[in-house]
């Protein structure tokens, strides 16, 4: 999330925008890099670690801006974070440093075209989801402490982190009778209008996790199973939209922030997202109202290219830097569907 995996992201996507070799070139020097860099030491975790690394190595291969047998290449990713789940379960749920962040890099593996279950790789991996998804369970038994709000906007909020996860696991038909059970679980407090976030920012967010919940199929030969709730998904989402303004939003945004993390990109991906999942002008509308608002900040003397940097550890990277700002003004108009 701030370091050369994503950058390298970034130059990659640039790479295929403008056919300039160089930036390839350049990708390819960090991607050798990380390699060398990495050691017994380096920790497991998505904002950090390998499986941050891990799912970006996929997600190049799987986008076609690298060639490699992941198999192969991330063989160590699997036996390092496979022992961390079970010798060294993670407290936390959410993606940054939790059971998500893990399962987002095992959910990647699987995603492969080249993953079939005559593959010992594959049927690995799921036995691990299988492992997580039992966790996840176990953890999300009191819900009030999942759906707590935090009180500024945070793209990485557990919550709807969560059902996002779970609903692209759903997809990939492994333990769906107990990733349901959880899902239901999650959003039977949302019946409650008390329960629903008091932020328009959060509400959107959470908004694009339910829309997700109600857009995930699994195509089978004769039918498309969907996802099975008490709970109307529909409803729940249209009451979480329901008179969401975008001077409410702003107020809760850090101040003068472009970032993905907690700024006004943040919110141009929610509405990406929402655009690509139902394809309503609306939304479409909203996402280059707030790209705008995103490259119009006045720029500043103090940080780097003209962006205040409140964490300069962190200048470079996706969720809080230079290359989440690049990676997003490069393709906010493509509507390619990118997920981060």
């Amino acid at each position: 999330m701030h370091g050369k995996t994503g950058i390298a992201i970034f130059f990659f996507h640039m790479t295929r925008t403008t056919g300039n070799k160089i930036y390839k070139d350049y990708a390819g020097e960090l991607i050798d890099e990380i390699y060398e860099e990495i050691s017994v030491s380096t920790s497991w975790d998505f904002e950090n670690g390998l499986a941050g690394i891990g799912w970006g190595i996929e997600y190049l291969v799987q986008n076609g801006f690298i060639e490699a047998d992941t198999d192969e290449v991330l063989k160590e990713f699997d036996n390092r974070l496979f022992q961390a789940l079970i010798y060294n379960t993670p407290r936390e749920i959410g993606l940054l440093d939790g059971l998500v962040g893990m399962g987002a890099y095992f959910l990647k593996r699987i995603q492969n075209p080249a993953s079939n279950n005559e593959k010992i790789s594959t049927l690995t991996n799921k036995q691990t989801l299988i492992h997580l998804i039992d966790e996840l369970d176990k953890r999300t038994q009191d819900v009030s402490v999942i759906i707590r709000e935090p009180q500024t906007f945070d793209i990485c909020w557990d919550y709807p982190i969560l059902l996002w996860f779970l609903g692209e696991i759903f997809k990939q038909n492994l333990f769906n009778f107990k990733v349901e059970k959880i899902i239901e679980r999650l959003i039977e407090p949302l019946n409650d209008d008390k329960s629903l976030p008091k932020l328009h920012n959060n509400r959107l967010l959470l908004a694009l996790a339910v829309i997700k919940l109600s857009n995930c199929r699994i195509d089978r030969q004769q039918t498309k199973e969907t996802i099975d709730t008490s709970i109307n998904l529909n409803i729940v989402s249209n009451k979480l939209l329901t008179s969401i303004y975008r001077n409410t939003i702003t107020n809760k945004l850090t101040p003068n922030s472009v970032f993905i993390a907690n700024g006004t990109l943040g919110i141009v991906c929610i509405y990406k997202q929402l655009f690509a999942l139902t394809k309503e002008f609306h939304f479409k509308t909203e996402m280059e109202y707030w790209a705008n608002q995103s490259f119009s900040f006045e720029e500043v003397d103090k940080g780097f290219a003209g962006f205040d940097f409140m964490n300069e550890e962190n200048t470079f990277g996706l969720l809080e830097g230079l290359a989440g700002i690049g990676l997003y003004n490069n393709t906010i108009l493509q509507y390619d569907n990118l997920t981060l």
